[in-house]
């Protein structure tokens, strides 16, 4: 998906409306009190006294004028789109405080003012407008309730300007997560098998995603998707986005191990993060984003496939981050957009033992050879990435053998020419580990 411009998106109610409603409710709880007062006020001035036809025709008129004006309070509470649920709910309690103010400032005059009736109405007509009125326009947080955790959910209320979270271009991580094998699954298990177990795998995932800060997408329906730098900008939105597939990776092999059952292999999960400008923002119909960035994390997830790994990240990405552990691996052309380079995410910073960063930088430098044609000095060098290694590495396998082959076409071509490391015979193990390094 392309990313697509501003006035491409449906622009948010005006800010300016939410806070003419603030400014006529506040200017409403002014007068209301004002009302509420003068009574009283004017009893006490001295030489001035209300004469009992006096006061029959003026406490009336005074009692329905701060009435109404009491009234309008809770109205500028829910009477427009501009105001939110709490913000009217705070409002109507200054009503309903003003109507027994009211009534108890009359009654030290001798007046009876019976204040029940009128909070009773007060309340009635603030549910009848809360019911029938038009929706909060610039109550952020009702937009992200169920696609934040509460945390961050409590900082977008919190968020005092909500031209924040109106339509623009903004940098931020993309996280996508996908079941590679759900073509299998869908296969071998019944259709309430299946629908249990993508259930299961898409509450696993929007779970870690939640709990490490993510912004959820709804939009993806074949994985989960999330992302990290929205809706609240954050400069590290890279290393939150990798801090959270760490987590996610880890909890989706536990997720595989606990779906395991003897008639259908397991679920596998491929992650892929992917970092760029989103035209993201608040609209008439929630949150959204749209940018190169969604489809190209999805189509790493999916990528997974290809080199049996967990979770691939682009180029932007490592650029961007700087507490990521990653591994070179191809420069390859997605369905849309210009050429990456994909990496393989290894962990979070500091994550890696002394002989894992060892046998990274020794990966790193062999493919460097490799795309340089020195095939037998990757050869080498991809021989020095198994040192310690207790388990399998697909990855490490796939790129040995196509420097085997590479080497092998090198050697067999006419004449016995070839790119250099198949004409002078293999270097020892010590020279090979100054290859040079890829820069960092």
């Amino acid at each position: 998906m392309s990313e697509g411009s501003e006035s491409a998106l449906p622009t948010a109610a005006p800010a300016a409306s939410g806070r003419r409603a603030f400014a006529a409710g506040a200017a409403a709880a002014l007068a209301a009190a004002g009302v509420a007062w003068t009574p009283g006020i004017a009893a006490a001035l001295p030489g001035l006294q209300l004469s009992g036809t006096a006061a029959s025709f003026v406490v009336p008129a005074w009692g329905c004028a701060s009435a109404a004006g009491i009234f309008g309070i809770a109205a500028a509470g829910v009477g427009s789109a501009g105001a939110s649920w709490t913000r009217g709910l705070g409002l109507l309690m200054v009503s309903l405080l003003l109507s027994l103010t009211q009534s108890a400032v009359f009654s030290l005059h001798g007046i009876l003012w019976e204040p029940l009736s009128a909070m009773a109405a007060l309340s009635a007509g603030f549910l009848v407008s809360r019911a029938l009125g038009p929706a909060p326009a610039d109550d952020a947080s009702a937009a992200f309730r169920g696609r934040v955790a509460k945390p961050l959910l409590q900082r977008v209320a919190a968020v005092a300007d909500p031209s924040l979270f109106h339509p623009a271009q903004r940098e931020a991580s993309v996280v996508s997560c996908r079941m590679l094998n759900d073509g299998a699954l869908r296969e071998t298990l019944s259709a309430r098998d299946f629908l249990k177990l993508s259930e299961s795998f898409r509450a696993c995932a929007s779970r870690v995603l939640l709990e490490k800060g993510g912004c959820l997408d709804p939009s993806e329906s074949s994985g989960v998707r999330a992302f990290f730098g929205l809706p609240l900008a954050s400069p590290q939105h890279a290393d939150l986005a990798g801090a959270a597939a760490s987590a996610l990776d880890d909890a989706l092999r536990e997720f595989s191990v606990a779906s395991m059952r003897p008639d259908c292999e397991p679920p596998v999960c491929g992650i892929g993060i992917a970092t760029g400008t989103l035209t993201a923002g608040l609209t008439e119909q929630g949150y959204s984003a749209l940018g190169d960035a969604l489809e190209l994390s999805r189509w790493l997830a999916g990528l997974n496939t290809n080199y049996h790994s967990r979770v691939l990240i682009d180029s932007r990405t490592r650029a961007a981050s700087e507490k990521i552990e990653d591994r070179p691996l191809e420069v390859l052309n997605p369905p849309d957009g210009a050429a990456v380079e994909v990496f393989q995410f290894l962990g979070t910073a500091g994550g890696l033992s002394a002989e894992a960063r060892a046998r990274r930088d020794a990966f790193r430098d062999a493919i460097t050879l490799l795309r340089a044609g020195h095939a037998q000095d990757a050869l080498d060098r991809f021989q020095d990435a198994r040192v310690g290694l207790v388990a399998a590495d697909p990855v490490l396998d796939r790129f040995t053998a196509e420097a085997a082959d590479q080497l092998r076409r090198d050697t067999s071509s006419p004449g016995g020419s070839g790119p250099p490391s198949a004409a002078r015979p293999p270097r020892d193990r010590a020279a090979s580990r100054k290859a040079p390094r890829r820069p960092s």
